[in-house]
């Protein structure tokens, strides 16, 4: 009766009092607000408590999703271990090689999904996307590479461009003379490789002991870049010597650009080509890599000369 009396701004707050409190399931009970300022303040709290449940159990869900797809990860690996030790229990594999085996498994597996699922990324991208993706990620290690602190910015660009992501588990080769025959492996470096994070190790063909462990950030194949100047210039008497094998010591996170790539961005550019070159043979002096008789010298100088000629046009 008092409702039918009042104001009707008293009516319309009651009503949304009761239809809130219906809404949010609290329910009538045996007390409730029956002043106007009552009401709001109820409304408000049912209103907060509701929000609050919504937000706990999505919070829940959310965490039971992300643990049932670490249990479907956990129970997958298992299962390949399972197969693994199966497979080594009737290979008599013998015990510490096992134990690598595990090793190996272990530390690929956390990182395979999500390394496929970043290269994937990056190549769905448009080229001026990836391009420009590839520019901004490969800038900070530019400062941290010493064979390529001579170029600037803007030179350290046009190569950027047209690096691609790649990630290689422990014990993948990046080159392999024996290989060769198989197709899967490419008998010799044809790329120019940043490794970003990771070790590689270059083992020479034609002298098995000498090996050079290389620790990210680095370049790995300077070779190729050293090919397209001896193509631009021919009085320069460079062969690459027997291919050297190439391998991943541990996981390795790689930025990969191709000879024919680079062979069309530098073509035109002789100068950043022979300042890609200088730096590449600064770095290979301090690996001690062998160079043949004085290739070393002959190229410093050609070099310089390069850079000169096209800093006076």
């Amino acid at each position: 009766q008092g409702l039918l009396c009042a104001p009707n701004s008293h009516q319309y707050a009651a009503a949304f009092y009761f239809s809130t409190m219906t809404i949010t399931t609290v329910g009538y009970g045996d007390i409730s607000a029956t002043t106007t300022a009552e009401q709001a303040v109820a409304v408000v709290m049912m209103l907060y408590g509701a929000m609050f449940f919504g937000y706990l159990v999505s919070t829940t869900t959310l965490i039971m999703d992300k643990l049932a797809v670490k249990r479907k990860e956990v129970t997958a690996f298992n299962e390949k271990m399972s197969q693994v030790e199966q497979w080594a229990s009737q290979r008599n594999l013998p015990h510490k090689l096992m134990k690598d085996v595990r090793g190996f498994y272990g530390m690929v597996w956390s990182k395979k999904e999500q390394m496929a699922r970043e290269h994937e990324i990056f190549m769905e991208l448009p080229f001026p996307l990836r391009s420009r993706a590839a520019i901004a990620i490969a800038e900070p290690l530019r400062r941290k590479v010493p064979a390529l602190l001579s170029l600037s910015s803007d030179e350290w660009d046009v190569i950027s461009s047209r690096l691609v992501a790649e990630w290689h588990p422990p014990g993948s080769f990046l080159a392999d003379p024996d290989g060769a025959a198989s197709g899967e492996v490419p008998p010799q470096l044809d790329s120019l490789w940043l490794v970003e994070r990771g070790k590689v190790v270059q083992v020479a063909q034609e002298d098995l002991g000498r090996q050079v462990l290389l620790s990210g950030p680095t370049t790995v194949g300077g070779g190729v870049a050293l090919e397209l100047f001896a193509e631009q210039d021919p009085s320069i008497p460079y062969t690459r010597r027997p291919a050297d094998a190439v391998l991943t010591v541990t996981q390795c996170w790689l930025w990969r650009v191709r000879q024919d790539a680079l062979r069309g961005m530098l073509a035109h550019r002789p100068a950043l080509l022979a300042k890609l070159c200088r730096g590449l043979l600064c770095s290979a002096r301090e690996r001690d890599l062998q160079l043949e008789g004085d290739l070393d010298a002959l190229l410093a100088q050609r070099l310089a000369a390069a850079v000169g000629e096209e800093g006076e046009e």
